[in-house]
């Protein structure tokens, strides 16, 4: 078994076209005015044309109706990423907030149900600092977080406000790029399931005010860039297997970790089974699995031995 830096992966590495089921992530463009489930429409529709219906399909991170930005839709065996994605790849946004209004969705599209004074940006440089590292927030109402099977926002709609208790997140990079009385742009890299609606009320607590979203782009998926993502409108154009094909990105990409070769058909077979694998590397991280040049799926060595967490040789 050798192991090795996934540094041989260049952040826009294509897929090869083959004829083998569709396996990998596209990195949309979010427009505004449209749910993430919506943006999935126009590749789903496609897939059914050129007949891989079967295919499996979802995405790394909701993002609300009024935001816009980076959306990454996995197909295949990608689709069951999404927990590691969660895990190790920071979320980062640009944010417009408006100083004096809350409305009860936390943003431009909800009820304006409470009028404040405007920002005493004098509090900036604590503010700045407050903001950095360990941070907790409660769920907003109008939330997919989930009370008794049914998204919060369901309850809210019924005029029913679930409180939820708060929830330990990070935020690993955050700065102010504009601030006056009425008005804040910030940027902020944050964990997973960090609202940043919530974080804009906070935000505007410490100033002494009140506030609400206006505008909201994700620009920023771990290593994956909006500027790297294609507008969805261009996906209407494709018609064929191999046009989607070209427009997918190896997983690699969005979740770096080591390379691990496996050096026989034996241990191969014995990952394709579930089977532990001795080995004498140690890795605190999940490495990813090849053999002759074919990804297996995602592993973790712990102890000796190298425990199979994604087997992607399995039919879906």
């Amino acid at each position: 078994m050798k192991i090795r830096s996934i540094n041989s992966f260049e952040k826009n590495k294509m897929m090869e076209v083959t004829s083998d089921p569709l396996n990998g992530l596209l990195f949309i463009n979010k427009p505004k005015s449209l749910s993430s489930s919506d943006a999935l429409y126009p590749i789903k529709k496609l897939l059914r044309q050129i007949g891989q219906k079967k295919t499996k399909i979802g995405h790394f991170g909701t993002l609300d109706p009024f935001a816009d930005g980076l959306l990454i839709i996995a197909l295949g065996h990608c689709t069951r990423l999404a927990d590691y994605v969660h895990e190790y790849c920071p979320k980062t946004y640009i944010a417009k907030g408006l100083f004096g209004t809350q409305t009860d969705t936390g943003d431009l599209t909800g009820q304006s149900y409470k009028e404040c004074n405007l920002a005493d940006i004098s509090a900036r440089s604590i503010v700045e600092k407050k903001y950095l590292g360990k941070y907790s927030q409660r769920p907003p109402f109008f939330s997919a977080t989930k009370h008794q099977g049914k998204p919060l926002y369901e309850w809210a709609r019924e005029g029913i406000e679930i409180v939820k208790d708060p929830v330990e997140r990070m935020i690993y990079q955050f700065e102010i790029n504009k601030l006056d009385e009425n008005e804040i742009i910030f940027s902020a890299s944050v964990s997973s399931g960090t609202y940043i609606r919530v974080l804009m009320e906070d935000i505007a607590y410490d100033f002494k005010s009140c506030g609400h979203l206006v505008e909201l782009t994700r620009t920023k998926i771990g290593n994956a860039e909006k500027d790297q993502a294609t507008e969805l409108a261009l996906f209407k154009e494709l018609q064929s297997y191999a046009e989607l094909s070209q427009k997918l990105i190896e997983p690699e990409v969005v979740l770096p970790f080591l390379k691990v070769e496996l050096d026989s058909e034996r241990e191969c077979e014995a990952f394709r089974h579930g089977q532990t694998i001795e080995t004498i590397f140690s890795c605190e991280q999940p490495v990813w699995v090849y053999h002759e040049g074919k990804r297996l799926g995602l592993a973790k060595i712990r102890e000796g031995k190298l425990q199979v967490l994604i087997n992607m040789m399995a039919q879906l």
